[in-house]
């Protein structure tokens, strides 16, 4: 009796350890958004290794894809906290298409603050939830250059941070975010 409780106990701390690894969300991205020609890199911490940073989120707009690392992250067994102090820009496209590669964080929260202004209040953008990890996001407020917070969570699963900057040249609508 005593084996099948030590069994058991194995068993269930593998699972837990288990669900503390981060699937990556999968499957082929919705026919809404773009197939890439061309993928940039940025953020990949040096001398780090896939175990110890989580993976990058992929942002499309058009026919580029961004592979982007977050600087902040609780993933398996580590935590992280950090700046971009140079966040790479996506252009003036009217929206873009976010694929938060963990499968445990499966909210995605877009916030943007206009880029002049770093004491400027962030406002939410609309985000869209499209399946299999990936989201559409676009503007809400005045046009002009952006930094865009994206913050991917999961209900104790751990989260990731990464920043991008976002150019508009129309005025988008402003009041509440909608999904």
């Amino acid at each position: 009796m005593r084996t099948a409780a030590v069994t058991g106990l194995g068993v269930v701390v593998a699972l837990g350890l288990a669900a503390c690894v981060g699937d990556p969300a999968g499957g082929p991205p919705p026919a809404v958004v773009p197939t890439p020609s061309a993928t940039q890199v940025h953020g990949r911490w040096p001398d780090s290794d896939d175990t110890a940073q989580p993976p990058p989120f992929e942002v499309r707009t058009g026919h580029d894809a961004l592979l982007l690392y977050p600087f902040t992250y609780c993933y398996r067994q580590g935590c992280a906290d950090g700046v971009d102090d140079d966040p790479p820009s996506v252009g003036n496209p009217p929206e873009m298409f976010v694929h938060v590669p963990v499968a445990e964080f499966d909210e995605l929260t877009v916030s943007l603050t206009p880029d002049a202004d770093d004491a400027a209040r962030p406002v939410p953008a609309n985000v869209a939830e499209l399946g299999d990890g990936w989201w559409r996001v676009t503007l809400r407020g005045l046009a002009g250059d952006h930094r865009l917070t994206l913050f991917a969570v999961g209900d104790g699963a751990g989260d990731m941070v990464a920043d991008v900057r976002w150019g508009t040249t129309d005025d988008g609508p402003t009041g509440t975010a909608t999904p």
